[in-house]
């Protein structure tokens, strides 16, 4: 039987001197890795070994989440949004997989307008296979990790409501007409620094269109977790 599903977003949940470990970490980190997508990445088995992440950041998550276990994730440094995919490890997708995700930093352009955050958008839709990117209707595109699937076979939950056009034209024109098709927006989450954000590992997500909010640049962690069942 699934876990519940659930969708959890706390706000100021780390404080300022926490933020600045977890960059710093990251920043002085000299095994990180530039994927040919073009995000900047680091892998987090050193993190979770620390004493800082075991003092600090494994009992929030445990606060949030209840018994869990901490099983992978990834530093990203971004300059371009992220398109719609699934998170976790190859062969250990699962219904008690979740995410824990960490906005740490972004960069804001002289147009930039703080007031005007960026947004995490959680869709209905799940793949629950192994981690993918979703191009529907396309074919030959790069992605060095996801597997890039380009039709709904697999996709569950498809809806033909569609995406309300506000949302569309101002969350969503990095990606193609053809990739929404099928898709409903189930939550939009502002994208804070400081906050942390759980959701079903399996669950279609993406980033929303923050280069219009005249944000150059993001870092934030990703957390995979499994939930004791």
């Amino acid at each position: 039987m699934s876990a519940p599903c659930s969708v959890i977003a706390v706000e100021n949940a780390l404080d300022p001197k926490e933020i600045d470990y977890l960059v710093n970490f990251f920043t002085a980190a000299p095994n990180k890795w530039r994927k040919s997508t073009g995000p900047l990445t680091l892998e987090v088995s050193e993190l979770i070994k620390s004493e800082f992440y075991i003092q600090k950041i494994d009992p929030k998550i445990l606060s949030m989440l209840g018994p869990c276990e901490v099983v992978g994730g990834t530093f990203f440094e971004i300059t371009k949004p992220h398109i719609i995919h699934n998170d976790g490890l190859k062969n250990k997708m699962s219904s008690l997989g979740r995410v824990v995700l960490l906005p740490l930093a972004m960069t804001i352009g002289k147009i930039g307008d703080v007031d005007c955050p960026a947004h995490l958008i959680l869709f209905d839709q799940f793949y629950r296979k192994q981690p993918i990117k979703l191009f529907f209707g396309s074919e030959g595109i790069e992605s060095p990790y996801n597997e890039p699937v380009y039709d709904h076979q697999d996709v569950e939950n498809l809806s033909s409501v569609g995406i309300e056009p506000l949302v569309r034209d101002q969350e969503l024109p990095h990606l193609q007409p053809s990739w929404i098709e099928g898709m409903s927006v189930h939550k939009k989450i502002k994208w804070t620094i400081g906050s942390m954000i759980a959701f079903e590992s399996q669950r279609l997500h993406c980033s929303g269109e923050f280069r219009n909010r005249g944000i150059t640049q993001k870092l934030g962690l990703s957390l995979f977790v499994e939930l004791r069942a």
